[in-house]
């Protein structure tokens, strides 16, 4: 005997079985966190080139790619935790809540 009772394996069982589909949210998490940095960021860059073509044609301040990607860099990362976060919970939440035992009908 393992020294486990019947009602722990029982309670148990389910919770194995969800840890598949959790971890396919939290690797869709990462999927959406790399997607959205990386748009953010290639938005930063883009915007540093305007500024200095801007700045070589005599159209505005001389800018350094430190002062724009710093920011972009801060911002794109709270961005993509945000987006990420919202898409794993909600995947969590309908993982968890698909998984509970359902009632008889008309109960």
């Amino acid at each position: 005997m393992t020294g486990k009772s019947p009602q722990a394996s029982r309670l148990w069982r389910p919770a194995f079985r969800l840890w598949p589909w959790l971890g396919v949210w939290l690797l869709v998490s990462a999927v959406v966190w790399n997607g959205v940095f990386d748009i953010l960021v290639t938005r930063g860059v883009k915007e540093y080139l305007y500024r200095q073509a801007d700045h070589e044609l005599g159209r505005g301040p001389r800018v350094t790619m430190h002062e724009i990607m710093d920011q972009t860099v801060r911002d794109a990362a709270v961005t993509a935790s945000l987006w990420a976060l919202l898409v794993g919970g909600a995947g969590a939440v309908t993982v968890l809540r698909l998984s509970r035992p359902r009632s008889p009908a008309g109960h």
